[in-house]
C-alpha cells in the first residue's frame, strides 16, 4: 500500500517503493494520489533477481536526479514478508552505499539472519566468491552496524511480535 514510502515522502526529495504484488503497486499509487503525494514512485518487480531489476531503475533515477556517481539512496526501508530478504538483496544493500538502512520484521528469525549478512556479510567464503565476480555497483563491501532494535507487539497475547 505504499504506506512507509508515502511517510516518508515529506522528509525526502524522492521514494521509489518496489513491491513484488501487483495489486500492492496499484494499491501504492492510489494512495499516493489520494494524499497528494507527487514525489513517490512504485514499481512492480522480484527483489530476489534485484542487480537485474533494481540496479537499472536506480541507474535512471541517480541520473535523473544529479545523482551520477553517488549511492541512489540515503535511506532504504525493508519490510519483507516471513521469509525476509533474499541473501542476493542483502548483498545489493551493502553495496548500494545508502547511510542507513531501517528493517521492518515480522519475523525475528529472520531479522537476525539478515542483520547477520548486511552487518558483516556472512562467511568468508562467500565474500571470497562475492569478489570474483566482476565489477562492484557503487561501494565495495560495506557493512552495516546494527544501532537499535524496537519490538512492537501489536498482537497482545501470541508469539509474533513486529520489530523495526
Amino acid at each position: 500500500t505504499g504506506s512507509i514510502g508515502l511517510c516518508a515522502s515529506r522528509r525526502c526529495a524522492r521514494v521509489v517503493g518496489y513491491e513484488l504484488v501487483e495489486s500492492a503497486v496499484a494499491d501504492a499509487t492510489a494512495n499516493a494520489e489520494a494524499n497528494g503525494v507527487e514525489n513517490a514512485t512504485f514499481v512492480q518487480g522480484d527483489l530476489s533477481r534485484v542487480e537485474e531489476s533494481l540496479g537499472g531503475l536506480l541507474d535512471n533515477l541517480a541520473g535523473a536526479s544529479g545523482r551520477e556517481g553517488r549511492p541512489p539512496a540515503d535511506v532504504v526501508f525493508v519490510n519483507p514478508n516471513r521469509p525476509g530478504l533474499h541473501p542476493d538483496l542483502c548483498t545489493w544493500l551493502r553495496k548500494c552505499g545508502a547511510r542507513k538502512i531501517v528493517y521492518v520484521s515480522c519475523n525475528p528469525s529472520t531479522l537476525a539472519r539478515d542483520l547477520e549478512l548486511l552487518s558483516c556479510g556472512g562467511d568468508d567464503e562467500e565474500k571470497e566468491e562475492e569478489e570474483g565476480e566482476g565489477e562492484v555497483w557503487w561501494r565495495e563491501d560495506a557493512s552495516y552496524e546494527l544501532e537499535v532494535v524496537t519490538p512492537v507487539d501489536m498482537f497482545p497475547q501470541t508469539p509474533h511480535v513486529e520489530s523495526v
